[in-house]
């Protein structure tokens, strides 16, 4: 197992009529995209995995769009409401 520096930055922006959210995280290993939201890779996955569903959710009641990018052991999140 390889060592790497964990990070997580969060950064949210205002706008007059807008809300841009942009999350980062490290990541260590594989994680696999379906429907444009990551697959769990926790065993229990009764109980993982449903948070970034419930933001699809709202975004969508909002008629806002939801991205999940993965780039240099790097899962990235960007909501625009």
């Amino acid at each position: 197992m390889q060592n790497y520096e964990k990070e997580i930055l969060f950064e949210v922006c205002q706008g007059e009529k807008s809300l841009n959210i942009h999350l980062e995280n490290t990541m260590e290993g594989e994680l696999t995209l379906k429907g444009g939201l990551p697959i769990t890779t926790k065993s229990d996955k009764r109980n993982h995995g449903l948070g970034l569903l419930n933001v699809k959710s709202i975004v969508g009641k909002y008629e806002g769009s939801l991205s999940c990018n993965i780039e240099n052991q790097r899962y990235t999140v960007d909501v625009f409401i």
